[in-house]
C-alpha cells in the first residue's frame, strides 16, 4: 500500500512541475530574422502603425532587444495583428509569453588537497576522486582554483556581501541591492541564485573558489505574489552573451543557466544556443526537474552542456530529467551551499531554512565550476568544442540506478540505455578515472 501511495505522491509532484508555465493571453515574444536587411526599428514602427490603425489603443510594442544573440520584442497584440505579424517574411518565430521558475590529467604538484572541508559536503569529494564513490572527506583541485575566469550566474540574483563570495561578486545585468528590501524591484529573492553561486564558486562550498561570480539577476521582480517572465530571462541571456565578447574573454567564461523554460520557446532558446555556440561561448545548464526524457523540453540542444543531478550513492534523482541528451552527471541531491539572508519571511526567518538541497539547479553549477578550473589552467583558456573535448576525456563512465519515477515510466531495455553509460562530471585532479563496473546481468550500451 505504501509503494502505492509513493507512486501517487511522486505522480502528482510530477504534475504540479510540468504545468507551472503561465500564458499571458495577447502578449507576444516575437522574434526577428537575423539577416541585414531585417531592421529592428523599421520593422516595430510598422507594428505600432497596423495597431494604430487598427484602433487597439494601448496595444503595441513594450520593449525590445537587440544583441550578439538575435533580435525580438515584446508586444501586447490583437489576436489578427499576431497573425499579420507572424506571416511577414522577417519573422523567425512568435510565441505568446510565458511565466519560467528556478531549475588529461594535471600533474600532482598542481594539485591542492582540502582534507578539513565540511564532512556533509559530499558533491566536492565525488567530483574530484578518480574512482567515487570516496567516503574519505577530501576535496582536490587544480592550484590556479580558476583564477582569471567568469562564471556568469544567470538566476535570481547573488547575495553578493556573503563572506563566501569574498567580493568576487561582478554587478551585472538586473543587480539587486541586498540593503534594499523595502523594493521588491530591487530586493527581489536572492535564495536560488545565491545557493547556484555558492556552488560554482563559493570559497567553503564551491567548485572554482577564484572565479569572478557575474550577477545576471533575471528575477529582480520575482518575490511572492509576482511572476518572472520570460521577456526577463532573454534580456539577461542578451546582455551575458554581449558582456563576454565585448570584453573578449569567450575562451575565460561559462554561462551557468539554471531557468525552466516553456516548451513554446524552444525553438527560440535552441537558436541562441547555436548563435552562442558560433561566437565561442560555452553554456552550462540544468537538465531540468520534470522527471522526463529532456528532448521533451528545451535542454535537449547539442549546443549546452546539459547536466542532471544524482546522489551520494548514484541513484539519478527522482525528479532530474533524462535521456540521451543529458551530456553530464554531477551531485544534485542534499548538496551545501550558502543561504542569501536578503530576504526574511515575517518572522524575520530565511526562505530556506535548511543548507542542503536538491535538483538540477545546483548539479549545473558544479559542472560550471569543473569547466571554470580547466579554463584557469591554461592562459588561453578553452573554446566549447575544447570544452566537450575535455569533459570526454575525463568524465567517468558509471551506471546509475533509476530513481521511482524513471523505473514506473520507462521500459528497462531503454532505461539500462539512458542510464548505463552516464557520464559522470570529474576534474581531473585525482589522476585518471577508473572506469565504473556494470552491475550483474546489466548491459553497457554504448
Amino acid at each position: 500500500m505504501w509503494k502505492i501511495a509513493r507512486r501517487l505522491l511522486l505522480l502528482v509532484c510530477l504534475l504540479c512541475t510540468v504545468s507551472c508555465h503561465q500564458k499571458k493571453h495577447g502578449h507576444y515574444h516575437v522574434v526577428l530574422k537575423d539577416h541585414p536587411e531585417t531592421k529592428l526599428h523599421d520593422h516595430i514602427c510598422w507594428v505600432n502603425k497596423i495597431n494604430q490603425d487598427s484602433g487597439s489603443g494601448h496595444f503595441g510594442v513594450k520593449s525590445y532587444y537587440e544583441c550578439s544573440i538575435g533580435k525580438g520584442y515584446f508586444a501586447h497584440l490583437s489576436d489578427k495583428i499576431a497573425k499579420d505579424i507572424e506571416e511577414s517574411d522577417e519573422v523567425l518565430h512568435i510565441v505568446q509569453q510565458s511565466t519560467l521558475s528556478f531549475t588529461s590529467a594535471p600533474s600532482k604538484e598542481d594539485i591542492i588537497v582540502d582534507d578539513k572541508m565540511d564532512p556533509k559536503n559530499w558533491a566536492l569529494t565525488a567530483i574530484s576522486s578518480s574512482n567515487p564513490p570516496k567516503r574519505k572527506n577530501e576535496y582536490k583541485y587544480h592550484k590556479s582554483q580558476a583564477t582569471g575566469t567568469y562564471i556568469y550566474i544567470v538566476d535570481s540574483g547573488i547575495q553578493s556581501d556573503d563572506r563566501e563570495f569574498e567580493g568576487r561578486v561582478v554587478h551585472g545585468y538586473g543587480y539587486a541591492d541586498p540593503y534594499d528590501l523595502q523594493s521588491a524591484t530591487n530586493g527581489g529573492d536572492l535564495s536560488h541564485g545565491t545557493f547556484v553561486a555558492g556552488i560554482a564558486g563559493g570559497v567553503r562550498h564551491g567548485v572554482a573558489k577564484n572565479t569572478a561570480l557575474v550577477d545576471v539577476n533575471i528575477g529582480a521582480d520575482f518575490f511572492p505574489g509576482h511572476e518572472l517572465w520570460d521577456s526577463k530571462a532573454v534580456e539577461g541571456i542578451c546582455w551575458a552573451a554581449d558582456h563576454i565578447l565585448q570584453h573578449k574573454r569567450t575562451k575565460k567564461s561559462v554561462i551557468n543557466f539554471t531557468v525552466d523554460l516553456p516548451n513554446e520557446l524552444c525553438p527560440v532558446f535552441h537558436w541562441w544556443l547555436r548563435n552562442m555556440a558560433k561566437d565561442g561561448i560555452t553554456v552550462v545548464g540544468a537538465a531540468g526537474n520534470n522527471g522526463i526524457d529532456v528532448k521533451d523540453n528545451c535542454m535537449g540542444s547539442p549546443d549546452i552542456i546539459t547536466v542532471g543531478a544524482y546522489d551520494k550513492d548514484f541513484n539519478a534523482w527522482n525528479f532530474s530529467n533524462y535521456g540521451t541528451g543529458v551530456d553530464i552527471w554531477a551531485p544534485g541531491v542534499n548538496v551545501r551551499s550558502v543561504l542569501s539572508q536578503a530576504v526574511l519571511d515575517k518572522k524575520g526567518r530565511r526562505p530556506w531554512p535548511k543548507d542542503t538541497e536538491d535538483g538540477t539547479s545546483f548539479a549545473a553549477p558544479h559542472v560550471a565550476g569543473i569547466i571554470a578550473g580547466w579554463m584557469g589552467e591554461t592562459e588561453e583558456g578553452l573554446s566549447p568544442v575544447e570544452v566537450r573535448e575535455k569533459l570526454d576525456e575525463l568524465s567517468l563512465r558509471r551506471f546509475l540506478k533509476p530513481g521511482d519515477l524513471i523505473r514506473a515510466k520507462v521500459p528497462e531495455k531503454d532505461r539500462n540505455y539512458r542510464l548505463a553509460n552516464s557520464r559522470i562530471a570529474y576534474n581531473g585532479a585525482d589522476g585518471p578515472g577508473e572506469e565504473g563496473k556494470e552491475k550483474e546481468g546489466e548491459e553497457d550500451i554504448d
